[in-house]
């Protein structure tokens, strides 16, 4: 019940357009938020936000909310998006590492908040391992070599050669003060 009250009330706000911002959370979203998290993961459930809001505004509807206040394409993603943000900050808290954390939630389609915290344990866990600590310095390495190489590139040779030619002289000339006359 707890957490169905949670959910409705976020909806709710986000269809009349009352997010938190910055540092103003008047309605303590964030804290609802933060409570339907715990629930879920503590209970180990496992649910699409996308689909719990949809159907939330399919509820909204039907109780006579009308439809140009909402904007039924938006909001779940919207909401979604919050919860990702409370998500990170959460388990930021709790150790885990922003980069995993951002590793997951980059896969996309992520709205199942059980297996985005499942899926983060199981990627610190991994890279703990011998063959995690491996592949994560071969990636390192081959993220340097391609990096070096973008710098090769960019700056062509004939640019260096002429960056070579730019003599004292040249110089001298260039970088003289205009005279007052």
């Amino acid at each position: 019940m707890a957490l169905a009250d949670k959910l409705d009330t976020l909806v709710g706000f986000w269809a009349i357009d009352e997010k938190p911002t910055g540092s103003k959370d008047p309605y303590a979203l964030r804290r609802a938020a933060l409570g339907a998290i715990r629930l879920i993961v503590e209970n180990a459930l496992r649910l699409s936000v996308m689909k719990v809001a949809t159907s939330a505004i399919a509820g909204l509807l039907e109780t006579g909310t009308r439809q140009g206040v909402i904007d039924s394409d938006k909001l779940p993603t919207d909401l979604l998006s919050f919860f990702a943000d409370r998500l990170k900050v959460q388990l930021r808290e709790q150790g885990a590492r922003h980069d995993l954390v951002d590793a997951v939630f980059a896969l996309g389609g992520q709205d199942d908040l059980l297996m985005v915290v499942r899926r983060v344990e199981a990627l610190g866990k991994f890279l703990d391992t011998d063959d995690g600590k491996n592949l994560l310095a071969g990636t390192k390495r081959a993220a340097n070599i391609l990096r070096s190489r973008r710098r090769r590139t960019a700056t062509p040779m004939t640019a260096r050669a002429g960056a070579l030619r730019f003599t004292a002289s040249t110089r001298k000339r260039h970088w003289q003060k205009p005279s007052m006359k």
